[in-house]
């Protein structure tokens, strides 16, 4: 086979595959036209239920801070997440001198701040925010309703 014939090919799958990709399009279309209540549904229900898992995070949060429990009912939990405040430049400095790890070859912001999470310096705060995860599967016992 030479470079022509080769050519040939690469410009007829490239050509049937356009052609594909216009029969799909028509047929997405008219399939998405048969079916816009669903989809219209779907969607009308997508944003319900965020909703109402924002909803449920709120009160799962709030039922923390009342108890500090973070095995709520229902499966859902509660997880706290840490997050760092501090100056780049100022860390950068200090990673210099204090832990080269993070200095391979380019500054490794992710080394340093599992490390700032284990260990106090002067230079970062350090917040502790709780977040309420839900599960996929919820099972409520009758004695927690």
């Amino acid at each position: 086979m030479n470079l022509i014939a080769s050519l040939d090919i690469v410009q007829e799958l490239r050509n049937e595959i356009s052609q594909f990709k216009e029969i799909l399009a028509k047929d997405r279309k008219a399939w998405e036209e048969l079916h816009r209540g669903l989809i219209e549904a779907i969607k009308t229900k997508e944003l319900d239920l965020q909703l109402a898992e924002d909803t449920t995070r709120k009160i799962a949060l709030v039922e923390f801070d009342a108890n500090g429990e973070k095995q709520l009912s229902g499966g859902v939990r509660i997880r706290i997440k840490s997050s760092l405040y501090y100056d780049q430049h100022t860390a950068m400095e200090w990673c210099e001198k204090n832990m080269p790890v993070a200095f391979e070859r380019i500054w490794s912001k992710k080394t340093f701040e599992e490390y700032a999470k284990k260990h106090e310096l002067s230079f970062v705060k350090v917040e502790q925010i709780p977040e309420a995860t839900l599960p996929r599967e919820i099972v409520i016992g009758e004695e927690q309703r």
